[in-house]
């Protein structure tokens, strides 16, 4: 039976769909910010819904970026349980 994952280990499985992920997120948010400058002029309608577009690009980058950081921080983690098992053998 295989033990389960941790959060960390979900989540900096898959470096480059985080990448890909957060891209398309920045991409978006900007994109909205682009909606949102040009609705300033015109009905409120478009500003509200260039805003909630905004919020949920942010998220889906916010989203995007932990699973960056989780990745590195995993490598991280695998790294210092290898240096410990290599220069905890003093023989």
């Amino acid at each position: 039976m295989q033990e389960p994952q941790s959060r960390l280990e979900k989540l900096g499985s898959a470096p480059d769909k985080s990448w890909r992920i957060f891209i398309q997120g920045l991409i978006g948010f900007w994109l909205s910010a682009a909606v949102v400058w040009f609705s300033l002029d015109y009905a409120p309608f478009y500003f509200y819904i260039a805003i909630v577009l905004l919020i949920i690009a942010f998220t889906y980058a916010v989203w995007g970026y932990i699973g960056i950081f989780a990745n590195r921080w995993l490598r991280l983690k695998i790294q210092r349980e290898q240096y410990s098992r290599v220069f905890s053998d003093k023989e």
